[in-house]
């Protein structure tokens, strides 16, 4: 994805997720201290199953950098010098199933409500899908934020909306015009 910069200036482009020697790219730490900021900071309402702990680079070293698969869709947004949001589509494998790509976004709570959310994620999923056929999100049933964003990249994705589970709502998003699964 080339670099692209909205009308307030704020950057979005894609993540630097490979390094030639054995250091952690700046943009993966950046992306750790800005989840591991939302863990602290109580204004992120509704935080992923995997974020419920703070993220180490250690687990980045083991996990992200080790799986091409979990890192190869991700985009931030850089504003004030500093990351602001980022998002990535990622594969999962839950319960023994086959793997399936989910859709993971966290934006500052400074600049929520301003529409980057939706900015980013037409970002990276328009990459995404670009090689796989469809992406989840599974969120909060209270998460009012992330089914805004579900209904307003609706005219661009094919979005279908499911319960999953009691709290919990599962969006897949498809390229449009592909058949219903």
């Amino acid at each position: 994805m080339d670099a692209d910069t909205d009308e307030e200036g704020r950057i979005y482009r894609s993540a630097q997720t490979s390094s030639c020697s054995e250091t952690i790219p700046k943009d993966l730490l950046d992306i750790m201290n800005l989840f591991n900021a939302s863990y602290q900071d109580t204004s992120f309402r509704f935080l992923p199953s995997y974020a419920k702990t703070p993220i180490t680079e250690h687990r980045i070293q083991n996990e992200w950098l080790s799986d091409q698969r979990a890192i190869s869709h991700w985009v931030v947004i850089e504003a004030n010098g500093g990351l602001i949001g980022s998002a990535h589509v990622g594969a999962s494998r839950s319960q023994g199933q086959d793997f399936s790509n989910y859709l993971s976004i966290i934006i500052h709570p400074n600049f929520q409500g301003q529409g980057v959310g939706t900015r980013l994620c037409r970002h990276v999923l328009s990459d995404a899908l670009g090689n796989v056929d469809e992406v989840e999100v599974v969120t909060n049933i209270k998460n009012l934020a992330v089914q805004r964003i579900m209904k307003r990249i609706g005219g661009l994705f094919l979005v279908q909306k499911r319960n999953h589970g009691t709290n919990e709502l599962k969006f897949v998003i498809r390229k449009q015009g592909l058949d219903q699964p």
